[in-house]
């Protein structure tokens, strides 16, 4: 049951679009962005990217940046990691699923700087008998410091 309904959220997310996302970092200076972390928890999230257009936010523009986590749909890395163009918008869309709950949060976009290499996953939230979900997007420094971006653009469910 769980396995299909991440399947049914990979078409939702994805607005059918089910490539691969295949940019060839041009630099070193190119971003680096890694999906998941093995820390935190073991459910599938499903990761989709848009560097095309982010602005536009078109559903055929996502692409599939990875599906983390030890239990994942098709054996699933507990993390993924691309690289993306330097000052290039790009907008993330993500989503998890277990035997008990599944989330979908907002669409974000936001601009990666040259160099800088940034971690990002979905948090999940319980108070007082609801749940929340939402997307954390935090800098990385060489010397391990972390930073919560907070120049976030929420968008609105991609176009199709």
């Amino acid at each position: 049951m769980g396995r299909i309904l991440i399947a049914g959220m990979i078409v939702l997310l994805s607005g059918c679009a089910t490539q691969n996302y295949s940019y060839v970092a041009q630099s070193n200076a190119d971003p680096e962005i890694v999906f998941g972390s093995p820390t935190k928890f073991v459910e599938s999230r499903q990761f989709l990217v848009n560097i095309k257009g982010a602005t536009s936010n078109k559903c055929e523009d996502f692409t599939m940046a990875g599906d983390v986590g030890k239990n994942g749909f098709g054996g699933g890395d507990e993390t993924a990691v691309i690289r993306t163009p330097a000052g290039q918008a790009i907008a993330i869309s993500s989503g998890y699923s277990n035997s008990t709950v599944s989330c979908h949060p907002p669409v974000f976009m936001f601009l990666p700087q040259n160099g800088k290499r940034y971690s990002v996953d979905i948090l999940y939230d319980s108070l007082h008998g609801s749940s929340n979900c939402f997307l954390s997007i935090i800098e990385v420094g060489d010397n391990g410091n972390q930073k919560k971006i907070t120049n976030l653009t929420k968008l609105p469910e991609c176009v199709k």
